[in-house]
């Protein structure tokens, strides 16, 4: 006990002493929080941000038409009555009309009416930069960083430009608008993803036919009518010198939306785009009880009363005015109301209070709201559905009835219906009836309560707090310069470093409790699959999970705590399958630019049943899984199908590994992503015609994939697995659509910034670690005879030795002569004798020390992911020669990222090969480029395996992961991308 307690209280004195540290040695910035047009809940939103940098020593400053709920000293509060006052009394306006017409159609919304919503933002634009008051405040102020409310970016970009400063915009309202497809180079998801309208109001029109019109219809008039008109404000106020509002959009560092998948939709997001939903919310517990303020008293005086089961909270939030609702919807609520004799009414109202209340109703004019919603009496939530208003109830599991009066209001409506968490009212429905009938639902059906229970849990459970992870990327935003994205990533505070270091600590202890039985399937693959996967097995036995490895592929080292099984048999054919699938593309790839046998899907599914048949039909294997049981199979990409039928006999939880740098071409619609062919390569190197279009190439082999894997290699597949449990099974098309959640080994950082939707999480990069870079004695003496090095490797599939002996003496011919720069060669099979003096050459080296070294300066690699992330993490530029497969994908990426060259086997000579290597070593760039993708790479809110085991502990802990699944995963792809692109 004294050795334990001693250890702990040492941990703790250390901890307090770090934290001191880090939390003194901080560098502020000077930022601004800028609300133009918008409600009290759109400052609510974004104040815990701002309080948080200004507690964490930046020099805050909030512009803002609303007054915060308490004074806070560290934050400047600049209010400019003038500019203000302009548009107020207009959009009080608006918002009563729009509230009257509600009333009577509720598919009506003013601000989608034509261009009524541009309109009122010009109105507030003009407000501002035609303001003498405002335009003194921007000459006279300098921010490093803006921080703007969606409603008012505009405005933001010309100030910002102006000031020089950097810009995230805090989209309050989620991504639901109908241009945020455009704006925030989102997905279109249309088919299943709701707007912010309620859809069609005619039975034979569907849905998704209104949003994509929505989507289109808005596009063309945001560019042909309100960008010209803002242009126009800003020249008129700050000169022509300004760039055209287009041109700044692009300069946007980063976007936080303020939703969570728990309990809005799970869409894909592309990386710089920030889900942080729900910062505002707090536990509270009892601190209704601990309040001594009269009201607060008055208010526990009321709902105590014996007779009171419960109470029902109504707030229609700070917009609407009480007094302007019509006398029948208000007549509406409290004669129902009355109806609930054991229930208290708590109603939140204005002015024009009725003259007759029922004796269960207590009405003010203000309420604590969080303090109510955690009070353990209340069990409802009446709301016009604000997003803050729902996010809190959320957060405390109050189910809700929502009433929506405009914007985003309907959206939540619809969702809360969708989840089970509430009923939802529309106004022109509210009558005595229908509404006894919600409040009779959400009081008597437990069914509300114990979805919210479930709702509010996974909305809590995140790797890291909302709060701290708008900070982290704050911190990011404002000290990185934007890369070819809008997008950027730096070095963060040193507090921040801690916060991140000892988070995800604490997220995995409670979740590893419960030990479960898990599965690592890895079919038929290189050295590399296993590299991929390995550290989070490891990880897996190291914190008490029972481990399997079913693999051909032995571990380097093994563990005790990992169990390895597979058949010797099977091992031999699937082994020498991947060795023949070498040759070939080797071979291939010498002969004709761009070959690769991965690009024709038949040979692909060919090698694939071969080797999941030499399994399936192994009697060692049979025993072995009628043996044995599991409670969750992570699997490797190929022979997948094998893992899904296992999983689904043994009633496991799935999980994909995509260790590849990219998912297969077909894989989009099994594994629920958006395509993004006009831009995003895949596994090809796209056209090798000028007349033909990259993108084109891109499309054509995502469908033929598809088609291919869907009506040849599926059937074939359900035949097996029916061979192999002797019984029919769901199609495989079927089961892949029922994967709970996938990894991906990738990172934008290195790669490309694609949109992926939740249940897709990037872990790239699990199996890279810190080197200091020190070399076995011979190698370092060899490497004391010049000041750098180039590392050539190509992996433990591709054998150089294959090549013939002509190929193999011009690459030897080619670094000899090179003479001021040594050469580290892994040589696979029998090493050459007289190799060139500047050339060392071995079976084997220790890559990521070698990468480290201070005097490495190039890696040639045939783009092995694995040993792209290597030279990512290390910093070390790449010249890659892709063989087949994801290295082709590799290959571009390097090349987006200006890191590395791309070379074709079939074009290198000695001249192409010298030009490439001379390149690297004096061409700048690359080592610039490379030396930032590696800060970015390592840099991040959760390394990859906290990240990896925070979920699949979290998946463990889970009986359902489809609250997760985008319905895009399940709906077949005719479907989906027929009707987003119907209207188009």
């Amino acid at each position: 006990m004294r050795a334990s307690t001693f250890w702990l209280e040492s941990i703790l004195i250390i901890i307090i002493i770090i934290i001191f540290t880090l939390t003194n040695g901080s560098h502020g910035s000077k930022i601004l929080f800028f609300i133009g047009l918008g409600t009290p809940s759109h400052r609510v939103a974004m104040q815990p941000l701002a309080t948080k940098l200004a507690d964490i020593g930046h020099e805050v400053t909030f512009l803002s038409s609303i007054e915060p709920q308490e004074l806070n000293p560290k934050i400047r509060e600049v209010r400019l009555e003038s500019a203000f006052k302009t548009f107020a009394d207009h959009n009080s306006g608006v918002m009563a009309h729009s509230l009257k017409q509600r009333i009577n159609n509720k598919y009506y919304e003013y601000l989608f009416e034509g261009t009524h919503l541009w309109d009122l933002f010009c109105i507030q634009y003009e407000a501002f930069l035609y303001n003498r008051e405002f335009l003194e405040f921007v000459r006279e102020s300098h921010y490093d960083l803006i921080i703007t409310d969606y409603n008012v970016k505009e405005v933001a970009h010309a100030i910002g430009h102006v000031m020089g400063s950097k810009m995230i915009w805090f989209s309050t309202a989620g991504a639901q608008f109908h241009l945020d497809f455009e704006l925030l180079g989102l997905p279109i998801e249309s088919s299943w993803l709701p707007d912010l309208t309620l859809g069609s109001p005619y039975s034979f029109i569907p849905d998704h036919f209104i949003y994509a019109c929505n989507s289109l219809s808005w596009y063309f008039s945001f560019y042909s009518y309100f960008l010209p008109k803002v242009n126009k404000i800003v020249w008129n106020s700050l000169g022509e010198g300004v760039p055209s509002m287009d041109e700044m959009y692009a300069n946007v560092d980063l976007v936080f939306l303020n939703e969570h998948f728990s309990y809005a939709y799970p869409r894909s997001l592309p990386p710089f785009v920030v889900p942080i939903g729900g910062m505002h919310c707090k536990d509270t517990n009892s601190s209704l009880i601990q309040m001594k303020s009269a009201s607060a008293q008055k208010i526990l005086g009321f709902i105590s009363k014996t007779k009171f089961q419960g109470f029902i909270y109504v707030s229609l939030g700070s917009f609407i005015d009480t007094s302007k609702i019509p006398r029948m919807l208000s007549d509406a609520l409290f004669e129902t109301f009355a109806l609930f004799e054991n229930t208290a009414f708590l109603v939140k109202w204005g002015q024009d209070v009725p003259e007759s209340l029922p004796s269960n109703t207590l009405i003010m004019s203000w309420f604590p709201q969080q303090e109510i919603l955690a009070h353990q009496k209340c069990k409802g939530f009446v709301t016009q559905g604000g997003a803050m208003s729902f996010q809190q109830a959320v957060h405390n599991e109050v189910p809700v009835i929502v009433i929506p009066a405009w914007w985003d209001q309907s959206n939540i409506g619809r969702r809360s219906a969708e989840l089970g968490i509430g009923v939802h009212l529309e106004m022109p429905a509210v009558a005595k009836e229908s509404l006894k009938t919600a409040i009779n639902d959400i009081l008597r059906n437990e069914s509300y309560a114990q979805n919210m229970k479930l709702v509010s849990a996974r909305s809590k459970d995140r790797p890291m707090e909302a709060k701290n992870l708008a900070v982290w990327w704050t911190d990011q935003a404002r000290v990185y310069t934007p890369q070819l994205v809008p997008f950027q990533t730096m070095s963060t505070l040193w507090k921040h470093r801690f916060l991140i270091f000892i988070l995800p600590l604490l997220a995995c202890i409670p979740l590893s409790a419960n030990a479960a039985r898990i599965l690592f399937f890895l079919g038929i693959g290189s050295q590399s699959h296993r590299v991929a996967m390995q550290p989070l097995a490891t990880k897996l036995a190291e914190i008490g999970h029972e481990v399997t490895f079913l693999s051909h592929i032995k571990p380097s080292v093994p563990n005790p705590n990992i169990t390895e099984f597979f058949p010797e048999s099977a091992s031999k054919i699937l082994s020498s399958t991947v060795s023949d699938i070498s040759v070939d593309a080797i071979q291939g790839r010498l002969k004709q630019k761009y070959y690769d046998p991965f690009q024709t899907p038949e040979i692909v599914w060919e090698y694939s049943m071969k080797g999941q048949e030499a399994t399936v039909l192994n009697p060692e294997f049979q025993t072995w899984l009628r043996e044995t049981d599991f409670d969750l199979i992570i699997y490797d990409s190929p022979l997948r199908e094998m893992a899904l039928g296992i999983g689904y006999k043994k009633k496991a939880k799935v999980i994909a590994f995509v260790t590849m740098a990219v998912h297969p071409p077909g894989d989009f619609d099994f594994l629920g992503l958006p395509v993004e062919s006009s831009w995003l390569p895949d596994y090809s190197m796209g056209s090798q015609y000028s007349f033909i279009p990259h993108h084109f190439v891109n499309t054509y082999s995502t469908l033929s994939w598809y088609l291919s894997y869907k009506w040849y290699y599926i059937p074939r597949m359900d035949s097996a697995l029916k061979t192999l449990f002797q019984e029919d099974l769901p199609s495989i098309d079927d089961l892949i659509r029922k994967i709970d959640l996938v990894f991906v080994n990738e990172h934008f950082s290195s790669s490309f910034p694609r949109s992926l939707p939740p249940f897709v999480v990037p872990i790239g990069g699990l199996h890279c670690k810190e080197s200091k870079g020190i070399l076995p004695l011979d190698m370092e003496t060899f490497l004391k005879t010049k000041d750098r090095f180039v590392y050539i490797s190509f992996g433990s599939a591709i054998k150089v030795s294959a090549l013939p002996v002509e190929t193999q003496k011009m690459l030897f011919n080619t670094v000899e002569a090179i003479d001021d720069t040594n050469f580290l060669w892994k040589w696979e099979g029998d090493i050459p004798k007289n190799l060139p003096k500047n050339v060392f050459a071995m079976n084997w080296f220790p890559q990521q020390d070698v990468l480290a070294h201070p005097k490495c300066k190039g890696f040639m690699t045939q783009g092995g992911v694995m040993s792209f992330q290597q030279a990512s993490y290390h910093g070390v530029p790449i010249i890659v020669v892709p063989i087949w497969s994801d290295q082709n994908y590799v290959a571009h990426s390097a090349v987006y990222q200006g890191t590395g060259l791309h070379l074709e086997l079939s074009e290198i000579t000695g001249e192409t090969l010298t030009t490439a290597i001379r390149q690297i070593l004096d061409v700048k760039s690359y080592l610039q480029n490379a030396k930032a993708v590696s800060r970015r790479f390592k840099d991040r809110p959760m390394s990859p395996i906290d990240t990896a085991i925070w979920w699949t502990d979290l998946l463990n802990n889970q009986s359902s992961f489809a609250f997760i699944s985008s319905l895009h995963k399940i709906s077949p792809f005719h479907e989906c991308y027929f009707k987003d692109y119907s209207t188009c």
